[in-house]
């Protein structure tokens, strides 16, 4: 009965260490897991900023593009409006010799 009551005593202590290195494992656990979610979250907040630049990076090169467009239509109206210019100069230009030339007939009536 000694010897069985030796085995028993064994056995009880085997499984109350086994419990205790359990939740000695439960715990670490615990903690490892919360570190994860810890570091999960972090992740998940620089993914979203990191998101939102990409919009925000996006927007503005379609905003850029966008300018680029009518930056040229800009230029084609400007280079239109220089040559209608230099017409014009040169039509006036014209009429002012032409006076010139009128004024000249009329002086020498």
């Amino acid at each position: 009965i000694t010897s069985q009551g030796r085995k028993l005593d064994s056995l009880t202590s085997d499984v109350r260490s086994a419990k205790l290195q359990n939740q000695n494992n439960v715990e670490k656990l615990n903690e490892s897991l919360h570190q994860s979610e810890s570091e999960n979250d972090e992740l998940r907040s620089e993914l979203q900023r990191k998101a939102a630049n990409i919009e925000s990076l996006q927007k503005a090169m379609l905003q850029t593009q966008h300018d680029r467009t009518e930056i040229e239509k800009l230029r084609r109206q400007l280079a239109t409006t220089l040559q209608r210019m230099q017409l014009m100069e040169k039509t006036n230009s014209t009429l002012h010799d032409k006076c010139l030339i009128k004024d000249q007939e009329v002086a020498s009536l």
